[in-house]
């Protein structure tokens, strides 16, 4: 490279050497003639000469041709102009490169280190010492100027981290190490401000006068802690940048994905997403991840918090132990222990078991049996209510000496009796349950009976709400709402003796909907709290001696590592922030285990924007300008010259007459034109898309402009293309995203098409284009996608994905299709397949239909004419072949069945071997007939 001007192909540059040899070979066309002296020759003299051939070339000839072969070499060489040649200055004195390396630069800090040893690359050239620091590195680096060869070792070294870059930190340091205007200071910042991105800046203001920020546009997407409701799980998706489309999945702790959901982001703004799981699964979810977003910001871990609650049982009468199926909480306990805490505290009276679950901290209390309560033991409950608290009682002959406080609504004396010889009244079913409630989804057996139950008082009924009733309008379950608490009240015993309703199924699903709606562990507030305030923060078990030690911990890329030496112990998890010394992660304790994580509601989003960090230096881009090349103008004139040449030639022939003249004239100009680069043509066939397409194989697929559709297709046609270079003797290039509109679609047998819900169809101009290109001979394969959804497909309804598929070939030629018959020569291209599954397994593949013939009986293989210019299916081929940089699968197939992933990688070689070979495998079955004709 010379300045700002480089070679793509310099080995090029050896024909120069060629040059000699070619001047000397123009110098002897034409030869000379022999002279032989003829005396007759004199009657010639008087001829009139119509033609005259010279001795020699002309040297101004040889001159154009040889200008014209050194232009052809030198094109060949691809001659390009660099946008830049220098990112740093040219000046005296020591490069101190700051690159940050927090968790917000993970997902491109490939690039930012290549930024960075440019930098180093250039100070070697200058031989410069060069200074390289890192906000989120060690405190105590080494900071001080050295060679770039020792700059670069450094760099290696460096890695993005899980946690804030510490800006304020490593400028006191740089304060220290470097006076003011002693340094030339670049900063390759991150997409954060982190809160310090002024003062940083003010800082490095002062080393170099003209410091340089070299930052990128803002695209981020960070998962915020989730939330465990009562039916689903809501996950908060933050995006700083531009819309996008994710894919955000959960995992269990073996690293099994168990759920993922496709979501479109709006640009700079929050989104709840909601995954609709059974609580069985939700609990069993460890870590929720967005696919394909290297970051820790992107992950967040979980712990037994997320998954269980606390629930406190208190019984104020004990039961029988000889009898523990008449334990007043037994069914209680038995149906809450598989997915809650329990907590239970024996040998105690109930104020005291009270105070102890309060001051641990719980989410629900349940009490039974219990009636008067010490008014010191009420107002803890009434203000462990108020902050959140789920108070759950059940019905006892004692509960009508309650405090009106700790009860939804006020009771009658007595109990009703339903059924028995001394009542009119036969035992009661269940009515209606609320649509209000937790329980609306909940089926009641048709059996469950209700002999017994506490009557509410008709005109406290008003302030309450009534989640379940008795068939004859009686309240069964009544709760109130007290402050950021409420309390719920059967109306029933929790033992069989008052109703059956214990021992059906329906109990553990309403209280498992209690639990579910129920706030996380609630602590006892102080006790200087007004009544009805809420407390300031949630509850958290009191600390204990020994501290947490760290048992994984993630990196900067959100993978989960063994923790390393600089991994120190924890005394409180609970007040702990992500940083060097305690890195997310879990941390374990005595068997319990907590989650650390990078991102919190709290953390500060915001990018980092020079302007509003009052930046008054230079700025850069991390992303480098795109090199323009010279090589088309060159051939442009290239092929001018030529043409002037050969005018030349019929000039010096005599053959060019004033007549022709204008006609070669007006030849030329249009071949000026059309040699001449144009902007609109060099987007539709680059030189070197022209070079790869035709040496090399690849698969392409169409750009829709929707991410999260592009990425699948992009990594589905690359896990496709390692397996054919696994499994087959074809090894193609990577894949290709082709923009219709632009691309030339003609070197690519196989172009693979999804559809998109909302897809803009492409214009009438491109449409033809894409005609041409399957009546030519190319394959385009349609994917709806939509296979797994309930929604059916007809003529009257259709997913949103088949709609603009219909609309899409409205605008071409389509031949009559068929499902893929089972003598196809699909099925047999390379493979022996009966279906073709990807990641659903319900629809059929489309392709051309052939039509029968008389002597195609008993053919194994029918091939047709040719290759069918479509394939349309439904089974989202590209999420079944989709695989993670790791190589590992981005999305389950569904159902399921691990041999379905096989068969649909097996599906997409017969398809590319069909594609690339056509119907040969039908002819193979002919060779002995063809043989026979051939010896006749």
């Amino acid at each position: 490279m010379i300045a700002n001007f480089a070679f793509l192909s310099p080995w090029m540059l050896a024909a120069f050497a060629a040059l000699p040899l070619l001047w000397f070979i123009l110098r002897l066309t034409p030869p000379r003639p022999t002279r032989e002296i003829f005396p007759p020759t004199r009657i010639l003299f008087g001829i009139q000469e119509e033609q005259r051939t010279p001795r020699r070339t002309p040297w101004w000839l040889t001159a154009l041709r040889l200008l014209l072969a050194a232009l052809i070499i030198l094109a060949l060489a691809r001659p390009a102009l660099q946008p830049s040649a220098n990112l740093a200055e040219t000046r005296e004195g020591p490069l101190l490169i700051v690159l940050d390396n927090g968790w917000d630069s993970a997902q491109d800090f490939a690039t930012r280190r290549d930024v960075a040893a440019r930098l180093i690359d250039e100070a070697g050239r200058g031989d410069r010492p060069v200074a390289i620091a890192a906000s989120a590195g060690e405190a105590n680096a080494n900071l001080a100027p050295t060679s770039p060869s020792e700059a670069a070792r450094r760099l290696a070294a460096i890695e993005p981290e899980p946690f804030p870059a510490n800006r304020q930190a490593l400028a006191d340091r740089l304060a220290e190490l470097f006076p003011a205007n002693s340094a030339e200071v670049v900063w390759i910042g991150s997409v954060l401000d982190g809160g310090d991105g002024g003062s940083f800046a003010a800082a490095l203001k002062t080393i170099d006068a003209d410091p340089l920020l070299i930052t990128a546009p803002a695209a981020l997407s960070v998962l915020r802690p989730p939330r465990n409701a009562a039916d689903r799980a809501d996950v908060r998706v933050s995006r700083i940048g531009p819309a996008a489309g994710i894919t955000l999945a959960g995992f269990d702790s073996e690293g099994r994905r168990l759920v993922d959901t496709e979501t479109n982001l709006a640009a700079n703004t929050d989104t709840d997403v909601e995954i609709q799981l059974p609580t069985e699964m939700r609990n069993e979810i460890a870590r929720f991840e967005i696919i394909g977003t290297e970051s820790a910001g992107a992950v967040q871990l979980l712990d037994g918090r997320w998954r269980r609650k606390a629930v406190g049982l208190i019984a104020g009468e004990a039961g029988d132990a000889a009898q523990p199926l008449l334990a007043p909480l037994t069914y209680v306990e038995r149906a809450l222990s598989p997915y809650t805490d329990i907590k239970e505290q024996s040998g105690e009276t109930s104020p005291q078991a009270i105070d102890k679950l309060l001051t641990t901290g719980v989410s629900v209390l349940v009490l039974t049996q219990t009636g008067n309560l010490p008014p010191e033991t009420v107002d803890k409950l009434r203000r462990w209510i108020a902050a959140g608290g789920t108070l759950l009682r059940f019905a006892s002959p004692n509960i009508g000496a309650s405090d009106p406080e700790l009860l939804p609504v006020e009771l009658r004396e007595g109990e009703r009796a339903l059924g028995g010889s001394l009542s009119w009244e036969e035992p009661q079913a269940i009515g209606r349950l609320s649509p209000e409630s937790p329980f609306r989804a909940i089926e009641i057996p048709a059996d469950v009976r209700i002999r017994r139950q506490i009557l509410a008082e008709p005109r406290s009924l008003p302030q309450a709400e009534t989640w379940a009733e008795l068939s004859d309008g009686t309240p069964l379950i009544t709760a109130v709402t007290r402050g950021q608490g409420r309390i719920i009240l059967f109306h029933v015993t929790a033992d069989p003796r008052w109703s059956n309703l214990p021992i059906s199924g329906a109990f553990v699903d309403m209280l498992r909907a209690i639990v579910d709606t129920a706030e996380p562990a609630v602590r006892l507030p102080p006790e200087n709290m007004a009544s009805g305030e809420v407390a300031p923060t949630p509850a958290r078990a009191p600390s204990r001696s020994s501290p947490w030690k760290p048992a994984s911990v993630l990196d900067g890329y959100g993978r989960l590592r063994p923790p390393g030496s600089k991994a120190a112990l924890v005394a409180d998890i609970d007040a702990a922030a992500a940083s060097a010394i305690t890195p997310p992660g879990l941390y374990e304790r005595g068997g319990d285990i907590r989650a650390l994580n990078t991102v919190t509601d709290e953390t500060d989003l915001t990018p980092l924007d020079p302007n509003a960090i009052g930046w008054s230096g230079r700025v850069g881009s991390l992303t480098p300008e795109r090199a323009k090349p010279l090589w088309p103008w060159i051939l442009a004139i290239a092929a001018l010259l030529a043409a002037l040449d050969g005018l030349a030639v019929l000039a010096l022939s005599g053959r060019l007459v004033p007549r022709r003249a204008v006609t070669a004239g007006l030849a030329l100009a249009a071949l000026v034109a059309i040699a001449a680069p144009n902007k609109v043509s060099a987007q539709e066939v680059s030189a070197e898309d022209a070079l790869a397409g035709t040496l090399e194989t690849r698969l392409a697929y169409v750009i829709t402009g929707d991410t999260l559709v592009d990425e699948t297709s992009r990594a589905g046609l690359r896990g496709l293309t390692e397996y054919l270079a696994g499994r087959t003797a074809l090894e193609p290039g990577q894949p290709v995203g082709l923009d219709l509109a632009t691309d030339e679609l003609s070197f690519y047998a196989l172009i693979y098409w999804p559809m998109s819900a909302g897809q803009t169809p492409p214009s009438a101009e491109v449409m033809a284009k894409v005609d041409a290109y399957m009546q030519n001979g190319g394959t385009i394969l349609f994917d709806t996608r939509d296979a797994g959804n309930p929604m059916p497909n007809s003529a009257l309804s259709a997913t949103p994905e088949t709609q603009a598929l219909r609309q899409i070939l409205s605008e071409i030629d389509v031949p009559a299709l068929q499902p893929v018959p089972p003598d196809h020569v699909l099925t047999k291209a390379f493979y022996l397949l009966s279906t073709f599954p990807g990641r659903w397994d319900q629809s059929q593949l489309w392709v051309e239909a052939i039509a029968d013939q008389p002597d195609d009986t008993g053919r194994p293989a029918r091939g047709g004419d040719g290759v069918s210019p479509i394939l349309i299916t439904g089974n989202d081929f590209a999420a079944a072949w989709a695989i993670s940089a790791d190589n590992s699968f981005l999305y389950p197939t569904i159902p399921g069945d691990q041999r379905q992933r096989e068969m649909a990688f097996r599906a997409g070689v017969n398809i590319v071997m069909y594609t690339l070979t056509g119907n040969y495998k039908a002819d193979q079955v002919h060779i002995p007939a063809l043989l026979e004709r051939l010896g006749q």
